[in-house]
């Protein structure tokens, strides 16, 4: 039977709040910081836990878990476009656009204007998952660990330069850190006893270079220093897990992020339509007026309290639980 690991989820409510903020009006040097690791972190973590399918079971199984959300996501955002119209889009055709082809940065070389938001993740780790499964069908030991390299390094390039619609290449190229997670799980590299401070600074260190050579976006597969990049997301997924066991004994706090982490994929999806069609924005500009630190401190706190108070809710509804897989 099948028993959940609450150290996983804390790391998820980690990552999950790390993304919002990284979608925040937060000084750029704190964005470049969360950009070296949080989205490697879920890529990670989905390695960590996975088991072999075959491809047909693998592709049912994975369009029902992520894409289903994602097109659940992009249906409610043309809803609320067609009631309240959105600054995004400039007509019907654009949204639709979006919603197929899914670009999820506005920085992405060629259809960038057909930007969907956050839950490009979800059709990035579909890719992903699919890929790692057809490799691991066909290939074992030394050649599968090949072959992800090429095939991620490929995608990798190919996606500095051109956009595959529904974010193929993002997928194929995050197969080395899925597979890097699937390694630790196999192996007893988590297990190994550290110095707390010395994998605090090692991981600070990381840190700077991948910031110096260029912060790393997944999205627009962009690394400034690939062996770097990858070094740097290790080394915080290891500290996230040591630092995720610490905060586990800690009855309250692992309660709050463990609950964050089962429901981040609700939070992702809320997130993402928030960015679309925030209150907060329009509030503050029809009654608050606020300016500077004071708009940009507020909008933080919107950003984070409007996704995890709502998802906090709905997850009480049976439908939602059946949507978004979620075992709370």
């Amino acid at each position: 039977m099948f028993v959940r690991n609450p150290v996983f989820d804390i790391m998820k409510g980690i990552g999950i709040v790390a993304m919002i903020l990284g979608h925040s009006p937060l000084p750029h040097v704190f964005i470049s910081f969360i950009f070296t690791w949080h989205m490697p972190l879920f890529f990670l973590i989905s390695g960590f836990f996975f088991h072999p399918l075959n491809i047909k079971e693998s592709i049912k199984k994975n369009f029902r878990a992520l894409l289903v959300p994602y097109f659940l996501t992009i249906f409610i955002i043309i809803f609320l476009y067609f009631i309240f119209g959105s600054s995004h889009y400039s007509s019907f055709k654009d949204v639709l656009g979006a919603a197929i082809i899914g670009a999820g940065s506005r920085n992405l070389p060629m259809l960038q204007n057909y930007f969907v938001g956050a839950i490009w993740f979800l059709q990035a780790l579909f890719w992903c998952k699919v890929f790692y499964v057809v490799i691991d069908t066909y290939s074992t030991g030394f050649l599968k660990i090949i072959s992800i390299l090429i095939v991620s390094s490929i995608s990798m390039y190919l996606g500095a330069f051109f956009f595959v619609p529904t974010n193929l290449l993002q997928g194929a190229s995050a197969l080395i850190f899925f597979e890097i997670g699937y390694q630790f799980r196999t192996s007893s590299f988590l297990e190994l006893r550290l110095n707390h401070l010395l994998l605090v600074l090692i991981s600070l260190l990381l840190i700077a270079f991948s910031i110096h050579s260029g912060s790393m976006s997944m999205v627009r597969c962009f690394y400034g220093f690939y062996p770097i990049n990858i070094l740097c997301a290790i080394s915080v997924f290891f500290l996230l897990y040591k630092l995720s066991h610490l905060l586990n004994s800690n009855e309250i706090i692992s309660k709050c992020l463990s609950f964050l982490g089962k429901i981040s994929l609700l939070i992702l999806c809320i997130h993402n339509i928030d960015l679309f069609f925030g209150v907060f924005p329009l509030l503050n500009n029809n009654f608050f007026h606020l300016t500077g630190v004071e708009g940009k401190f507020l909008l933080v706190i919107w950003r984070l309290f409007l996704p995890v108070f709502l998802s906090y809710y709905l997850v009480k509804l049976r439908i939602i639980t059946e949507l978004f897989k979620i075992k709370v």
